[in-house]
């Protein structure tokens, strides 16, 4: 069995390199005073730094190659660092953005591997097995990463290896910045390394060096039961034994990918970067034509489907639908797909394009009824494709209907549920009657009741006089005591009201459990008959 392989990308001076990209990005028009410094910086060469505060007092974060020689590191405290160099320029440092960053390189890197997660701060693993001979094996596929992450203005180190920790440890602390450890022989190249690069807590890897540990390949012949037994803390023992066998791959350590895994996916990758319309046009055609032949063959359909368009300056733009029942109708999909594609930049150009079906299924056999009844199969197909162009051009989650649910408050008796799967009101038992629109929210309403009764008279609603002409209550709906322990909500009395205008309104009125006879009622408007 073909062992994993898996690629460490580590970004040593994120930071600092985002900060150059974001002033090469806008250096037509650079107002943002953090981008001037930086600017500033840059072009003359003097020491730079960022800083972040904590508990401890301002520390140095990230530093330029000119501070760095003028013995600025990072974790310094910022103090120190301006009394060893006095031109130090310093800005805040900014991780929220370094993130987006981050997750914009991993965005990218998914051209080479659909499993791809950022860890850390300033780290991106990618699951590569079964994916280097599509570029020409191992060491072509990493050159050319290390090439694009170069051209965008990284200096990268990459580190390929069986499993996660052999492939950190040689990212991080061998000699070449791209190093690529051969299948099933991870002992020989961690031998050379010192004990840090087994992903250590600083106080375990002292306390390795204080017995006299410091390389990994020291630990490779020491028993197990006797390297747990040198330490004086359990704890210390039980975290170097497990960080050793990660990286030996004798404990496993699964890789997780948020997003999960499509069931299908087809790339294209052409030998120039798509700049004209017709060409992007041609090659996604291309890629449908693969899907479909593989749902066809399998008698399935798709739900989900994704387009990623990989920009040459590293930008990703995603293009999803989501269908409403599994399809295997091409062209509905490709009209669906059009829309979008037809409002494409292409910028620079286009690399790959690649094409995702997340949810796939069985079509179930349907038998079209020979009458024209209206639930045949037929139409509900007709009502399946218009609610997808609906989606499409409006959003998604913008198309849906109302379910019944049962409870006897106004506001939760009904939910969101999909067009087509929803329960029907028909089959639904109503005790009375209630208003075509029913407000988000009830809003607040002055009300004067008659002398003789509880009846409103007239009332105030959004700085309008309503006069009543017509009344009809009350309706009492209690609170449901299992959702209100705290007993914080108050029964209601619903009227069914008419104005002089025509226009009938669902209000009512909150009842305290304890009422003195100076406070009044406080009345709401809750829905609107048609």
């Amino acid at each position: 069995m073909k062992p994993r392989r898996i690629l460490c990308i580590w970004f040593p001076n994120l930071p600092i390199e985002h900060l150059r990209i974001a002033w090469r990005q806008n250096r037509a028009n650079i107002s943002n005073p953090d981008l001037q410094a930086a600017n500033k910086a840059q072009k003359g060469k003097k020491p730079f730094a960022l800083i972040a505060q904590n508990t401890a007092g301002i520390h140095i974060v990230a530093v330029n190659d000119e501070a760095r020689e003028m013995g600025v590191y990072p974790s310094m405290r910022l103090t120190d660092a301006k009394a060893l160099c006095h031109q130090l320029e310093a800005l805040f440092h900014n991780p929220a953005s370094d993130r987006a960053l981050l997750n914009q390189r991993a965005a990218w890197l998914k051209s080479f591997s659909p499993i791809v997660v950022p860890r850390d701060a300033n780290t991106i693993f990618l699951d590569i097995t079964g994916c280097d001979h599509l570029f020409g094996g191992e060491q072509k596929m990493l050159t050319q990463i290390a090439a694009f992450l170069k051209a965008m203005g990284h200096k990268a180190r990459l580190g390929l290896g069986d499993n996660i920790g052999a492939a950190w440890a040689v990212a991080h602390y061998a000699p070449n910045a791209l190093t690529i450890l051969p299948p099933n022989e991870a002992r020989q190249g961690l031998a050379p390394l010192p004990v840090e690069a087994l992903r250590l807590h600083k106080e375990h890897a002292n306390a390795l060096y204080h017995l006299g540990f410091k390389k990994i390949g020291q630990l490779f012949e020491l028993p197990r039961a006797a390297l747990y037994r040198r330490f004086p803390d359990v704890e210390q023992g039980e975290a170097v034994l497990k960080r050793l066998e990660q990286a030996l791959g004798q404990q496993e350590e699964p890789l997780t990918h948020i997003e999960g895994q499509p069931d299908l996916r087809f790339t294209a990758a052409p030998v120039e970067p798509l700049i004209d319309q017709s060409n992007i046009e041609q090659h996604f055609y291309q890629l449908l034509d693969q899907l479909f032949a593989v749902l066809d063959q399998a008698q399935q359909g798709v739900l989900h489907l994704c387009l990623d368009l990989f920009y040459s300056d590293g930008k990703v733009k995603n293009l999803a639908i989501r269908l409403a029942q599994p399809t295997r109708s091409k062209a509905h999909v490709k009209r669906l797909l059009d829309e979008k594609i037809n409002d494409i930049d292409p910028g620079f150009g286009i690399d790959v394009l690649i094409l995702t079906a997340n949810k796939i299924g069985d079509l179930a056999p349907s038998q079209l009824q020979l009458d024209s009844h209206k639930n045949t199969k037929r139409q509900d197909h007709n009502v399946a494709s218009l609610l997808d162009r609906l989606a499409n051009r409006l959003g998604q989650g913008t198309v849906y209907c109302l379910s019944p649910v049962e409870s006897h408050l106004p506001e939760k008796s009904q939910k969101k549920a999909h067009p087509l799967k929803g329960q029907k009101w028909h089959d639904w038992p109503l005790a009375s009657r209630r208003p075509t629109t029913l407000l988000a929210t009830p809003e607040p309403i002055k009300v004067a009741l008659m002398q003789s009764s509880d009846m409103p008279l007239h009332f105030i609603w959004r700085k309008l006089l309503h006069q009543i002409i017509y009344a009809q209550g009350p309706e009492r709906i209690l609170p449901e005591w299992w959702d209100d322990l705290t007993g914080r909500r108050l029964p209601r009395d619903y009227y069914e009201i008419e104005d002089q205008a025509g226009l009938r309104f669902w209000v009512y009125r909150e009842h305290p459990h304890k009422m003195s006879p100076q406070e009044d009622l406080s009345w709401w408007l809750h829905g609107v008959y048609a």
